[in-house]
């Protein structure tokens, strides 16, 4: 017994399809080579849909990043000019988050971990 792997049946199997229904090598070669061409297709519309998903997110992040860059310095501006023109608490509400949040755009993401300095709960003591 002969084992065998791949789309198309081994020669001697080949020989015997050809022999009892002849054209079935034709047939059998042809439908490997749709059935290639499909799974083609199929790997490459799904690479496409993937990079319009990553081009959309691009453009969008591309948008909204100035658009969110003018908003705070805006904010901070009018902030600055209300508490130059003696109106503080409106100022100071208007600028302060604002410029928070622009600092922490540059700063980039802080991470805070509760009980930083605790050690770690064990189990088994609990349970005495």
């Amino acid at each position: 017994m002969r084992l065998h792997r791949g789309p198309l049946p081994s020669a001697e199997q080949m020989e015997k399809y050809e022999r009892i229904s002849p054209g079935a090598f034709d047939r059998i070669f042809n439908m490997a080579a749709e059935r290639q061409q499909f799974d083609h297709e199929e790997k490459m519309s799904t690479i496409a849909a993937s990079q319009n998903r990553v081009d959309k997110t691009y453009r969008n992040a591309m948008v909204a990043m100035p658009m969110a860059f003018m908003l705070c310095f805006s904010l901070i501006v009018a902030g600055v000019y209300l508490i130059i023109t003696g109106h503080s608490l409106a100022g100071t509400l208007f600028g302060t988050p604002a410029f928070i949040a622009v600092l922490r755009y540059f700063l980039g993401p802080v991470k805070l971990s509760k009980n930083k300095d605790r050690p770690p709960v064990n189990n088994q003591d609990n349970n005495k």
